[in-house]
């Protein structure tokens, strides 16, 4: 096999659970979505587990010739487990109707009012290249916000350094998310951000955020 973005696939296990949920088929340029129908207050902050698994990635093959000068064709697969997904919260007008672009947007690049943590597993090298880094190469974990424009899979509206974690294995993931409404200061040791976060930590004479000039 060739080298390409993923050859360490493992296939997923045959049982299923019956509350599982696929966002979307095992085939390219594909987005999905399911959203809790009834809109949550966030202003008071909330906590949230879920368990994931990506499985069944794609895979790619082509044939290539024998390079001694044969006639014997040989074919060479890569697997893709692209793009990966996102939890997001948002308050765009098409509520539970809004869905983002495919491939590198990972379903919620184009939500609007929105912010979404990303579990990506592709590396773009190009489009995500921008002024405040640069997408990475290996699996990883970033949190993603525009404010109340369009949000954007591109490493311009990343909030925050991305954390490499293996995400594409066909393992199944537990993950926690919660959701602050102030400035947990005992975490700041190992807190890390990009400019794009600036706007979102003044405080804008609501005296609840920490103020930034």
């Amino acid at each position: 096999a060739v080298f390409r973005h993923r050859d360490d696939f493992v296939p997923h296990k045959t049982s299923r659970c019956p509350v599982r949920v696929r966002l979307t088929p095992s085939k390219s340029t594909r987005a999905g979505s399911i959203w809790y129908h009834v809109p949550l207050a966030t202003n008071k902050g909330f906590q949230t587990t879920f368990t994931f698994q990506i499985s069944d990635q794609s895979r790619e093959c082509s044939l290539h010739r024998d390079p001694l000068f044969s006639l014997n064709l040989y074919e060479s697969c890569a697997v893709h487990g692209g793009d990966g997904f996102a939890f997001v919260i948002h308050n765009d007008e098409r509520a539970v109707h809004a869905l983002g672009g495919a491939g590198r947007e990972l379903g919620y690049g184009g939500i609007n009012n929105s912010l979404a943590v990303e579990f990506d597993t592709w590396y773009n090298p190009d489009v995500n290249k921008t002024s405040t880094g640069t997408d990475l190469v290996v699996d990883h974990v970033a949190v993603h916000s525009r404010s109340t424009l369009p949000n954007s899979g591109d490493e311009d509206a990343s909030l925050g350094q991305q954390r490499p974690h293996s995400i594409a294995d066909g393992e199944v993931h537990l993950a926690k998310v919660v959701y602050l409404p102030y400035i947990a200061f005992e975490y700041l040791d190992n807190f890390t951000a990009t400019p794009n976060l600036v706007p979102f930590l003044k405080d804008n004479d609501e005296n609840r955020r920490y103020y930034i000039v």
